[in-house]
């Protein structure tokens, strides 16, 4: 099941490929929460979709990590990824377990559990179907955004997404 922001029953689907290890996701992190749910989040349902890159090392265990507060919380799960984002440059530093420990500790989870329950084979199949999914549907870089089909790669500006979601809503 993904992970939803905005209006999870909303018809609009806007459909998130990204890597947590990304700067450019981070900065559509940004974007989404700065602009785009204000502005759409009572009408349209943003769905993550995790695509690690291989070049980035973390990305799948914190994708795999993801998995596992989401189905703790999904609200814890959305703060730890907007958390992964924003500490590239600290997990490059102490390394991705005392991120971990650090996140866990400061929302009152078991680090421990977490740490162990990233270990779950089906919370790596889910990331790796997600993969899957998103190499069938064409997406090669992160960010990619699909609102009704139309796909937005790596560097957009918050306008266009929103002219996207304004006519998707249109259509409704």
């Amino acid at each position: 099941m993904p992970l939803i922001e905005g209006h999870a029953e909303g018809r609009v689907r806007a459909v998130i490929y990204d890597n947590l290890q990304c700067s450019d996701c981070l900065t559509f992190h940004n974007m989404l929460n700065e602009t785009l749910l204000p502005a759409f989040g009572s009408r349209v349902a943003f769905e993550y979709r995790d695509f690690p890159s291989v070049k980035h090392i973390w990305a799948r265990p914190l994708a795999v990590a993801s998995r596992y507060l989401a189905e703790q919380d999904p609200g814890i799960a959305l703060q730890f990824r907007g958390e992964a984002l924003s500490a590239i440059q600290a997990i490059r530093s102490n390394g991705l377990e005392s991120f971990l420990r650090e996140f866990a500790s400061g929302h009152g989870i078991d680090a421990g559990q977490m740490i162990a329950g990233m270990a779950d084979s089906a919370l790596a199949l889910a990331v790796d179907a997600d993969h899957q999914e998103g190499l069938a549907r064409g997406v090669r870089k992160t960010p990619t955004l699909y609102v009704d089909g139309q796909a937005f790669i790596e560097h957009f500006s918050v306008e266009e997404v929103s002219k996207a979601l304004e006519e998707s809503l249109k259509n409704e």
